[in-house]
């Protein structure tokens, strides 16, 4: 019995999928290859199982909506959210009811969006910044915005060090350090970024009022379990946010896990119990939470996978509240092969890949909210490929069919919140054979979406066939029955009933090595069976009522497939001539517009002539009326205003205004003494400081040139002062130059008291501006002496201060222009603690 299985797992089912929305149902769902090939032709519309309504207008920019962004969009029953970015970089968040249309819009976050997601219990909304800062609102059924908590991650886990980093920066630094970690679900980086997990709670059936708010947030190597009810309840009443290191002090809030590896993909189980955790070695490892901690479980290692895995989803219905994580799926290669396991002894059930010969990016993968279907989102090639799964009666899935849909517009992200079933119509007037049977009746499931087009959010409904019912399980397809029934349909080609073949590979099954091959080899070589062999009569007939039994249902089938193709011809020649009748009222509605459009453009001509003429003998009429009126009433007006103003000024206005005008020549003399007493006094204290300046910038006699020998036979008798004003007064830069070179400012400034150098303030003023100038030559000479001067520099004193805040600006500006030059990273630290040194200079 295991040869024979293991010779049913070795059938791979070969599908191709050629642009066509019909549905392309599997043998065994158990290793399926689907081949996307190009389509024929460009596409003028969408899918005809597509059905979408606007929900918002709204277009965004480039960089939000490339494949490699983060997650966009996140839906919850009726309310959906989505992510929001201006040119100005502010971030926000839109909140969105679908059936009200209300919506609201939350911003005032720290840093770039990189995931949001709503809790599946309560309306509850989480947002995530590329530095960790985890933010939770509470939703009303009114779309009222309420913020529940903030967690602040600050100076943790280096994540302090992300603030004012762009995304782009982050996804090359990622794309360098490890090329291909690219995450399918959201189509991001795998763990460059924080991504953030909800727990899918279903409270026990003994408490079934009781909510938990759990979630995790992934980021490289480490895990955050935090608990968000826990946390609420620790806050004082009115406290919104909370950093880091307080939360870890309240029990239970707060517990993290470090691993070995970077993190792919996380799972919560429903009841808050465990996680599962999938790294970049290719292991998933499982861990149990309690109240306060995390506890390793054990290791598990996909043996059927060759990479490691991208995204791992438990195949649960939670609103069932069946027993959870008995089958999971893992995904490999960027959202292209497909892994079905069962829990217990990690088994692999089912394998699907998909195959296509154009340069398609990755596939977003995301499963229903009741586990019945897996969506595979292609934003190159604008198609959403529906995976229908069928349980068996043990509970085990397995893959069924595969439905292509095709956009016209591009979608850049799809996020599924409900699948339903719709039966086919009953009807007494049907024209299938007598069995009952109908070829055009059949059952459908629609699958509603919010998706992301670059100009707008809709809300979009698919339509796809619901596969029938398996009539075996897994365990039947093990049996010497399944086998033989497998082996006969083989020998005869039937049509499918899609335009898709389907190959079983390998081909040279007969050759299978082992004993139960060798068994089954024997029951189909008739020819040799030896004389002497004790067959038993009703063994034979068994087999052949058996055989008969298969013949049957193939019979059936043929019958069926004739049926279907009988229907599809009679449905293409009525759909030519629906098309034939648009056509005809097609053109007859053209005739009949351009027959109306005369008519009235006529009446409007005829109208619009006469309803002028009536317009203008009125408006005449009414102009001649007005301007009589007018004149009478202006005459009498004129005359009482002329005589209540005359008595008006006569009375109040000439005595006010006299009144006002002595005040204000009083108010006016006073403020003229005062302003002029000022002006006297600042101009006496300029005077003072302009006779000062010129004092001190008298050049020395012409005796002491600027020769070098003579400088520095001056620096070498002490006369420092003489050798700085020589230079300073003969503007001779290079000989300022070789002056600063010969004396070291650290023992000309740190040995005079003072620590002035025996300099005056003029000469340290003048000194401070010239080596402002050209900082790129003997920078680091320059900046020792600029930073002893402006420690020296008194700006107060009455012999400079009038001329410091000019030396201060340009030495401002001269700083700013060299850090900008500059590519060393020294000099530039050394040039921001300078200018910091300048404004306190200025305060």
């Amino acid at each position: 019995m295991g040869d024979l299985q293991l010779v049913i797992d070795q059938f791979v089912e070969k599908h191709s999928l050629n642009g066509s929305d019909n549905l392309v149902t599997f043998t065994t769902g158990k290793n399926v290859v689907v081949t996307i090939e190009a389509e024929s032709g460009p596409r003028h519309r969408d899918s005809s199982r597509v059905q979408s309504t606007m929900l918002s207008d709204y277009k965004w920019d480039g960089t939000q909506l490339r494949p490699t962004s983060d997650r966009l969009l996140s839906v919850a029953g009726n309310f959906l959210s989505y992510r929001l970015s201006h040119d100005s970089s502010v971030e926000a968040v839109r909140v969105f009811e679908r059936e009200t249309r209300l919506r609201s819009l939350i911003k005032g976050f720290r840093d770039a969006i990189v995931d949001l997601a709503w809790s599946r219990t309560t309306n509850m909304l989480a947002v995530l910044d590329a530095s960790s800062n985890l933010y939770v609102y509470h939703v009303t059924d009114k779309c009222g915005i309420e913020k529940h908590l903030n967690l602040r991650w600050e100076d943790e886990d280096g994540c302090e060090l992300l603030k004012g980093v762009t995304l782009a920066n982050l996804d090359a630094q990622e794309e360098k350090e490890n090329p291909g970690s690219r995450n399918s679900t959201t189509g991001g980086p795998a763990y460059s970024r924080p991504r953030l997990i909800w727990c899918p709670y279903v409270p026990e059936e003994d408490e079934p009022t009781e909510h938990l708010n759990m979630l995790a947030i992934t980021r490289g190597r480490s895990v955050h379990i935090i608990n968000v009810s826990v946390l609420k309840a620790s806050m004082a009443e009115g406290q919104e946010f909370i950093d880091l290191a307080a939360a870890r002090e309240i029990e239970g809030a707060v517990m993290t896990e470090q691993l070995e590896h970077p993190i792919t993909t996380l799972c919560l189980s429903p009841d808050a119990t465990a996680m599962a955790v999938g790294d970049t070695s290719g292991q998933v490892s499982f861990f149990i939470i309690e109240v306060a901690s995390i506890k390793f479980a054990h290791n598990w290692r996909p043996s059927a996978m060759t990479s490691p895995v991208k995204d791992l989803f438990f195949l649960d219905n939670c609103d069932q509240g069946d027993s959870f994580w008995r089958f999971c799926m893992a995904v490999d290669e960027e959202g292209r092969q497909l892994y079905l396991y069962e829990c217990e002894n990690w088994t692999c059930i089912g394998r699907l890949r998909m195959e296509s010969s154009m340069k398609n990016g990755k596939f977003m993968v995301q499963v229903d909210p009741t586990a019945r279907y897996v969506l595979l989102t292609d934003i190159d090639g604008a198609n959403l490929f529906c995976i229908a799964l069928d349980y068996h009666a043990s509970g085990a899935p397995s893959f069924a069919a595969i439905t292509q849909i095709g956009f016209y517009h591009p979608i850049m992200a799809a996020c599924a919140f409900d699948v339903k079933d719709v039966e086919p119509p009953t009807s007494d007037f049907s024209f299938d054979d007598d069995d009952g049977h109908s070829t055009t009746d059949k059952a459908e499931t629609v699958i509603s979406l919010i998706s992301i087009t670059p100009r707008s959010v809709l809300h979009v409904d698919v339509t796809v066939d619901k596969p029938e019912k398996r009539e075996y399980s897994l365990s039947e397809l093990a049996s010497p029955r399944a086998v033989i029934g497998n082996a006969d349909t083989t020998t005869a080609p039937v049509e499918s009933t899609h335009a898709n073949p389907i190959e079983l590979l390998p081909a040279r099954i007969p050759q299978a090595s082992g004993r139960g091959s060798g068994s089954r080899l024997e029951g189909y070589d008739t020819m040799n069976v030896s004389a002497s062999s004790a067959v038993d009569l009703a063994t034979v007939m068994k087999m052949f009522e058996d055989l008969s039994g298969q013949m049957e249902k193939l019979t059936h089938h043929v019958e069926r497939a004739d049926e279907e193709r009988k229907a599809a011809a009679t449905n293409e020649s009525i759909v030519k001539m629906l098309q034939q009748f648009k056509e005809e009222f097609s053109l007859r509605e053209d005739r009949l517009l351009a027959n109306i459009s005369d008519l009235i453009e006529t009446s409007r001509a005829e109208t619009i002539a006469v309803v002028r003429n009536a317009l203008n003998e009125n408006s005449l009429a009414v102009e001649n009326s007005i301007q009589g009126n007018h004149k009478i009433s202006t005459e009498y007006v004129m005359k009482v205003v002329s005589e209540r103003t005359k008595e008006a000024l006569a009375q109040m206005v000439i005595p006010s205004i006299d009144r006002v005008c002595t005040q204000l020549f009083k108010q006016l003399n006073d403020q003229f003494k005062e302003g002029l007493g000022q002006f006297m006094t600042q101009m006496r204290v300029q005077q003072a400081a302009m006779i000062a300046s010129t004092v001190a910038s008298t050049p020395l006699p012409s005796g002491i040139s600027t020769d070098r020998s003579a400088l520095l036979h001056l620096i070498k008798s002490r006369q420092v002062q003489t050798a700085f004003e020589t230079v300073l007064n003969q503007a001779d830069e290079s000989a300022l130059q070789f002056v600063c070179r010969q004396i070291d400012p650290d023992e000309l400034f740190g040995n005079v008291p003072g620590g002035d150098g025996g300099l005056s303030q003029p000469v340290l003023l003048s000194l401070l501006q010239q080596l402002s100038y050209k900082l790129d030559a003997d920078t680091d000479l320059k900046f020792r002496y600029i930073e002893h001067l402006l420690e020296a520099l008194q700006p107060y004193d009455e012999s400079i201060s009038v001329h410091v805040p000019k030396v201060v600006s340009v030495i401002t500006d001269a700083l700013n222009e060299f850090q900008l030059r500059t590519p060393n990273a020294s000099l530039k630290r050394q040039a921001r603690v300078i200018t910091q040194l300048v404004r306190n200079l200025r305060q």
